[in-house]
């Protein structure tokens, strides 16, 4: 082998990496684009969450402030009604205390009631965050894939 013939197949393995070399830049810039695409919209996703949950909120407030409002009402009559009800076979001061007595116990049925409710509002938009890690982790397997 000649040192002419060498240095044209070094020329041509040069003009292979060259290509290849071209041909990677191309394809991480279509990943980096894509990347930016992606991260665009998982910011207007969660951007859309988080403002249904702020309506869900919003009328869960408007409607529960209405009905409580209401029940208080209600509420006040029909224990009142409850007490003078019992007074007639009871002294009033035990007539009250009944009365009273289930006040508490149906304020704390409603307190757990609504502690429950309270733990299902997420402030975390989960799903873009499930979403995020899915984009991550199919990101490391197109550059994986394109270090091969």
């Amino acid at each position: 082998m000649t040192l002419a013939s060498q240095f044209e197949s070094v020329q041509d393995r040069l003009a292979g990496f060259r290509e290849e070399v071209i041909e990677i830049s191309g394809d991480v810039g279509t990943i980096g684009g894509e990347l930016r695409e992606l991260a665009r919209a998982e910011a207007r996703l969660a951007a859309a969450e988080t403002r249904e949950q702020v309506g869900v909120v919003a009328r869960l407030s408007v409607a529960g402030g209405i009905a409580v409002v209401f029940a208080l009402l209600a509420s006040v009559f029909m224990f009142l009604t409850v007490m003078f009800a019992l007074d007639l076979v009871l002294p009033l001061w035990a007539a009250s205390l009944i009365t009273t007595l289930a006040i508490v116990v149906l304020l704390a049925m409603s307190a757990l009631y609504a502690r429950g409710v309270a733990k299902r509002i997420s402030p975390m938009p989960k799903r873009t965050i499930a979403s995020i890690q899915e984009d991550i982790k199919w990101a490391r397997q197109q550059l994986t894939s394109n270090g091969r």
